[in-house]
């Protein structure tokens, strides 16, 4: 993975934005433990990245419409509200609050059967 990074640093483009490069050498050190996942569960973490940003943007939004808050209940209510319609909607694609995804472990070394998976 750091390999793209040592070819970036021999490209023109590294003298003119010394600062890029910095910046992508210490963001990938929050990016190794993902990539250190297998497939199967790099795809779960970031579905799951996917429906809190999904929730993160509903709630922006309907704080948004509704501008200043006359009290803390107020402001609770409409976040709650926010809240139940992100989980409506990640029901309507399949993402519900608590779902289960099932992910196939198997053992180092071990091939591919025909048996139930193991969760």
């Amino acid at each position: 993975m750091r390999a793209p990074l040592r070819r970036l640093a021999d490209n023109p483009w590294v003298i003119r934005y010394p600062a890029v490069v910095e910046r992508w050498r210490a963001l990938l050190g929050e990016l190794e433990p993902l990539f250190a996942l297998p497939a199967r569960l790099r795809g779960v973490v970031l579905l799951g990245d996917a429906a809190a940003h999904r929730v993160q943007l509903a709630l922006g939004r309907a704080l948004a419409r509704h501008g200043p808050f006359a009290d803390e209940p107020a402001a609770v209510a409409c976040v709650g509200q926010g809240l139940l319609q992100a989980e409506r909607n990640l029901q309507a694609r399949g993402l519900e609050a608590g779902s289960r995804v099932a992910i196939r472990v198997r053992p180092a070394g071990a091939r591919r059967t025909s048996a139930a998976p193991v969760v």
